[in-house]
């Protein structure tokens, strides 16, 4: 099995315990290294390890970049606040656009802005939604898939080699 070069996450549900960010009210506002407030006072967390999990699959050298259905306003602030805007290499951030499609673009990017070939199976997505899922199974065979966070059950097992070849 060819190693992991890049890993591409989804974000609600994923990187944090939010639902939908797209839906918080600005300003937004730092109140703790992991979580985030909007003016309504809806607070967003990041899940337990994920930042020392994003950091460590950068430190291996791996591209990590993300594909989510939300609005792009909320997703770059959050991602500023919290300081993990610099661990991602592309952002893809539409809605209703397949997943499949936008872990394409991110590819075409890699390739163009790093000048890096990377084949399906040595891509990993990172998504709590099952649905998603399947469309990546059906339209891009080879891409390894990872539940968030039912297997692998936590963000620190994504470090394993079973996750990363």
């Amino acid at each position: 099995m060819s190693p992991v070069k890049l890993v591409v996450f989804d974000l609600d549900h994923t990187l944090w315990d939010h639902p939908n960010i797209s839906s918080l009210v600005f300003p937004l506002k730092l109140v703790t290294r992991d979580s985030v407030e909007d003016a309504e006072h809806s607070r967003v967390t990041l899940f337990i390890g994920i930042r020392e999990t994003l950091e460590a699959l950068r430190d291996r050298g791996l591209v990590l970049s993300v594909a989510s259905w939300n609005d792009p306003a909320p997703v770059l602030e959050l991602l500023r606040l919290l300081g993990l805007r610099g661990l991602f290499k592309h952002i893809q951030v539409e809605w209703d656009v397949p997943k499949v499609d936008m872990i394409r673009k991110i590819v075409s990017l890699v390739g163009r802005d790093l000048r890096m070939d990377v084949r399906p199976e040595e891509i990993l997505f990172v998504d709590d939604n099952e649905k998603h899922h399947e469309v990546v199974r059906e339209k891009e065979k080879g891409i390894r898939l990872a539940k968030a966070w039912v297997n692998p059950k936590s963000s620190t097992e994504l470090l394993d080699p079973e996750w990363l070849g």
